[in-house]
């Protein structure tokens, strides 16, 4: 018969958290735990554990500028 196992056991949260200080890949994390690499990377959401903090880059605003110009010069350009 079937019996519904909890996936994260307390010695697998353990092995989780160190193999994430050790710098592993989810996929190697998830091949020595033995789960999927979307469950290493769901409970590492879930305990709020992240490698870095990502900053959003500033959009450049000269880019920006030569978009709204050009978008403007083939509006322009269609009205003839």
């Amino acid at each position: 018969m079937l019996t519904n196992l909890p996936t994260w056991t307390t010695d697998r949260i353990e092995l989780l958290k160190s193999h994430f200080e050790a710098g592993l890949t989810c996929r190697e994390i998830a091949a020595s735990i033995g789960v999927s690499r979307n469950a290493v990377i769901g409970k590492l959401s879930r305990l709020q554990l992240t490698r870095r903090e990502l900053e959003a880059a500033p959009r450049p605003v000269r880019a920006a500028r030569e978009r709204a110009r050009n978008r403007r010069l083939l509006l322009g350009a269609a009205d003839r």
